[in-house]
């Protein structure tokens, strides 16, 4: 299996990501860009704003989100000469670990004006991610 962050690394791509806010609802979105280019977009974990807590709490189920990445996934990846049944597997092994791992985070936000700043907790209360975005 080649490692592929390696290749990321060298290839001087940019992750970014960006929120919709409608409602009481919040999407991440999370792409790479090679230029003007949008290369993957299919990562996205949906929030509900709980006001109380100030913080966002997942809105779709492990179950659920289990077919989402599955059909996304094999949208995205088709068996070739480059990647195997196995690959794919992987991938979506990946995704689901990485969203039950999620789940036991913490993740906060606070709105100043146009700007939504989203503080991401570990399960021991450690701050492991801070993102400013525009909303």
């Amino acid at each position: 299996m080649i490692d592929g962050m390696k290749f990321y690394e060298k290839s001087k791509l940019k992750d970014g990501d960006f929120v919709k806010v409608k409602g009481n609802q919040l999407k991440f979105y999370e792409y790479t860009l090679a230029g003007e280019v949008n290369l993957d977009c299919d990562t996205e974990k949906a929030f509900r704003f709980d006001n109380w807590s100030i913080t966002l709490e997942l809105t779709i189920s492990l179950v659920d989100y289990t077919k989402v990445v599955e059909k996304a996934v094999d949208n995205h990846y088709k068996v070739d000469e480059h990647t195997t049944k196995s690959d794919i597997d992987d991938s979506k092994k990946v995704y689901i670990k990485s969203y039950k791992e999620f789940h036991k985070e913490t993740v906060h936000y606070k709105v100043n004006d146009d700007k939504i700043n989203v503080l991401t907790y570990d399960k021991k209360g450690k701050l492991s991610e801070e993102k400013s975005l525009n909303v």
